[in-house]
């Protein structure tokens, strides 16, 4: 596990790990001022950072948004990568959950 992202709900701790192959993957978005949120998450990888539901709507916009940079490039392959990690923002959006975040 690189990273382990986590929220509550109905009493149950619903997560997502990031790999390492899912943390090379972001990385390709560091510097570019299109992915800020994701430059912030990358920056604080490894600083257990909490992500509240503002900040999780801003890292779903930038995570389907690299996504479509990958389609259009002829890099379909990590796009699963970013439709993990969304999907599973999303979800704590839609039960309005924050999310806890450790790494290894």
């Amino acid at each position: 596990m690189a990273f382990d992202m986590w929220f509550d709900c109905d009493n149950e701790k619903i997560n997502c790990q990031i790999s390492h192959e899912d943390e090379r993957i972001l990385r390709l978005a560091e510097g570019n001022t299109n992915f800020s949120t994701l430059t912030w998450l990358l920056d604080n990888f490894y600083n257990d950072p909490v992500i509240y539901p503002n900040v999780a709507k801003s890292l779903v916009v930038e995570l389907n948004n690299l996504a479509d940079y990958f389609a259009k490039n002829n890099r379909k392959q990590s796009i699963t990568h970013c439709q993990k990690i969304e999907n599973f923002i999303r979800l704590s959006i839609e039960k309005m959950q924050v999310i806890h975040c450790i790494s290894d």
